[in-house]
């Protein structure tokens, strides 16, 4: 069957390819973006050593069951359709941007992750927070399950 590299099926989601058109400055952290013998997370630790932020966009209960260490919790209240031209304003968008500025300025790098690739609120939050002028901004698409198949600690709280 397709090969299912968390998710990393055609079939799962619209393709890279298309997300990088949408938002031509948005880094999407996939095994296929990341330079031959790295992984996603690999580069996201030397990122997180360099200073970029962390951002889960999940709900409460899923940040407190267990997160990347000192991610910021954002949450991305989602009510739009799940596909690439969403229309963020039937989701609460004020509130997320809100909160983002609170913990975070438009100069700082800033990884966004949810639950994995069937989750839609990470790649939404950074669209969103691409159109408010924010730059730096990385996916990592296959999220909080591919932190964890790397034997990546998690906080649980």
């Amino acid at each position: 069957g397709p090969k299912d590299d968390f998710g990393y099926n055609q079939a799962a989601y619209q393709g890279s390819q298309e997300v990088k058109k949408a938002f031509p400055t948005l880094d999407v952290l996939t095994a296929e973006n990341v330079p031959e013998n790295d992984s996603a997370t690999q580069v996201m630790e030397d990122m997180i050593a360099k200073g970029a932020k962390i951002v889960d966009t999940r709900s409460i209960h899923d940040f407190l069951a267990g997160h990347i260490p000192n991610a910021l919790h954002v949450v991305y209240r989602e009510y739009s359709a799940r596909q690439v031209d969403f229309d963020a304003r039937q989701d609460g968008v004020a509130r997320f941007l809100k909160r983002l500025r609170r913990y975070t300025d438009e100069q700082d790098t800033l990884i966004f992750y949810c639950n994995g690739v069937r989750c839609w609120k990470s790649f939404k939050a950074v669209a969103v927070a691409e159109r408010d002028g924010f730059r730096h901004l990385y996916w990592l698409r296959g999220g909080i399950a591919e932190w964890q198949a790397q034997g990546l600690p998690i906080v649980v709280e």
